[in-house]
């Protein structure tokens, strides 16, 4: 052999051999059997079996507007700041309560949404009207 063809295919063997090795190892490694282990004698994990979602939680039965609207009736009447400083009317639709009327001052109109929760509402719509203190003048 001359020394022109040795040298001319020994790059080409180079090339070949880190071609072949960069193949060997860019493949992905063999999969595992999911049997059980022969040597360690320990089960292979299982896998778990797919879980079926949760059903949604009902949502609260909804009191009907008769029984929310005799609860308020009940309650603004065992509160004396109320009942004493003015008219107060409640009307309930779908959940709903409207409370209209005029108090005095410091009537407590703020407390009527508490009440109106406290005995189902949805919502509650504050319409209640203050009446402003009167003053008298003062003599000079």
């Amino acid at each position: 052999m001359s020394p022109k063809t040795v040298t001319g295919s020994l790059p080409a063997a180079i090339l070949l051999a880190g071609t072949l090795a960069f193949h060997a190892f860019a493949q992905p490694p063999p999969a595992r059997p999911h049997a059980s282990n022969a040597r360690s004698g320990i089960p292979a994990a299982q896998p778990k079996p797919a879980t079926t979602p949760k059903p949604a939680k009902p949502a609260k039965s909804a009191k009907p507007d008769f029984e929310i609207h005799a609860c308020i009736q009940d309650k603004l009447a065992a509160v004396p700041k109320v009942t004493d400083a003015g008219f107060i009317s409640a009307s309930v639709v779908n959940g709903v309560v409207t409370f209209t009327g005029t108090l005095g001052r410091g009537g407590g109109a703020g407390n009527v949404a508490a009440i109106a929760k406290g005995c189902g509402a949805k919502q509650v719509v504050n319409q209640i009207a203050t009446q402003a203190a009167t003053s008298v003048p003062k003599k000079k």
